[in-house]
């Protein structure tokens, strides 16, 4: 008898169930009710200004971040561009350059890499990638080319490729542009320039760890004495185009710490900076030669004691 009922039982339930489900499906939602939405009468002026879910608008009105580097704070002649080559297969070249507003920090980097890889969201570390540190603000972003990833600080950033991914050889560009204002970076107010280790991570094939495009004789990703000056010019550190010492033209960049005067003359010199770059390896170079074999004659002079 108990057998029985309890058989009685779960018939009803399933009957049950299935008037449920019936009921439910029977009666669609409909989303486009013909009777007319209630309104509410506003005369004022919306002021808030616009705050995108990845970031906040740029404050420059000609400036759409989108990863396309058109714009004139970009194509301007005198901009200046921290540019570092990997010399060996596969060989590109990297770029960034920065401008500076009172509302925030506009950064674009460019890589001509004809590799670029993307094995899925988030898999940065065998994705082609650019990580963007800011040492001495303690903030880091990694852009592949699905942009940012969602993180506590949602900022501005695109990024957008030309070509064929995960194909050596495919790709015909990779390009980053973003928007970060001041308040996102932890400051009150514009500062007369900000430092930033732009690393560039790249690949060979898909679902493989990226290797990292070092700063000059630094292995591994840096640190903060390593980091390179940036304002609303771009880089700060940028070669005269007469220096005939500085970063390769088509080969690695220059260490931080070196002042270069009288670029292009007979006495043109250069000094290493003493606040900079201790703890590592410093580097400089003739711009225009390229030489498995060089002779130097140079003059120390010592002007203090160690």
């Amino acid at each position: 008898m108990k057998k029985a009922l309890k058989i009685l039982l779960i018939s009803v339930l399933s009957v049950l169930c299935v008037l449920t489900v019936v009921a439910c499906n029977k009666a669609p939602v409909d989303n486009n009710p013909t009777e007319e939405v209630g309104t509410i009468d506003y005369d004022g002026k919306y002021e808030q200004k616009h705050h995108d879910a990845f970031g906040y608008a740029p404050d420059l009105e000609d400036v759409v971040i989108d990863g396309h580097l058109d714009e004139d704070i970009w194509t301007n002649p005198n901009k200046k561009w921290y540019t570092n080559y990997k010399i060996e297969n596969p060989n590109f070249k990297f770029e960034v350059t920065t401008h500076m507003t009172d509302g925030g920090l506009y950064i674009a980097a460019r890589s001509n890499d004809k590799g670029i890889f993307y094995n899925g969201r988030n898999y940065f570390f065998s994705n082609t990638y650019v990580k963007l540190y800011f040492p001495l603000l303690s903030r880091t972003y990694q852009i592949d080319v699905n942009g940012l990833p969602p993180t506590v600080d949602t900022v501005n950033i695109r990024s957008r490729y030309e070509g064929k991914l995960n194909a050596n050889n495919g790709a015909e560009g990779f390009y980053i542009e973003g928007y970060i204002t001041w308040k996102q970076l932890g400051l009150d107010s514009r500062p007369e320039s900000v430092s930033i280790l732009p690393s560039y991570y790249w690949n060979t094939k898909p679902n493989t760890a990226g290797t990292v495009l070092p700063t000059t004789f630094v292995a591994g990703n840096g640190s903060a004495a390593q980091a390179l000056n940036f304002n609303e010019n771009g880089y700060m550190d940028a070669d005269a185009d007469n220096a005939t010492v500085g970063s390769h033209k088509y080969g690695l960049a220059k260490t931080n710490g070196w002042k270069v005067e009288n670029p292009g003359e007979e006495n043109e010199a250069i000094f290493a900076k003493n606040d900079l770059g201790k703890g590592y390896a410093k580097a400089i170079f003739f711009r225009d030669l390229r030489s498995n074999r060089f002779m130097l004659t140079t003059r120390v002079t010592v002007t203090g004691k160690q």
